[in-house]
């Protein structure tokens, strides 16, 4: 099964400052930076880890938001575990 994923167009110079805005959200699974159909750059984000993973890949996004006109942000999301009552 496909996890399904929310999407986000941004302009390159809003990226990282949405990528920042989604995981304050929380309950974020893995987040991925698209243009053209081409997937630049897949992060994943674990609880507990997010400033440690996170900090390479912000410095990474900050060249590419450089050369991403247009953008997209795709977000797949936890979904919290069934109870079958």
């Amino acid at each position: 099964m496909d996890p399904e994923w929310d999407t986000y167009e941004v302009k390159g110079s809003e990226i990282i400052d949405k990528i920042k805005e989604i995981i304050r959200a929380g309950n974020v699974n893995r987040i991925r930076v698209v243009q053209n159909g081409e997937v630049l750059l897949s992060i994943p984000v674990t609880v507990g880890a997010v400033a440690t993973i996170l900090a390479p890949y912000l410095t990474l996004l900050g060249g590419i938001a450089a050369l991403a006109a247009g953008a997209q942000i795709q977000v797949q999301r936890r979904t919290p575990p069934r109870s079958d009552v």
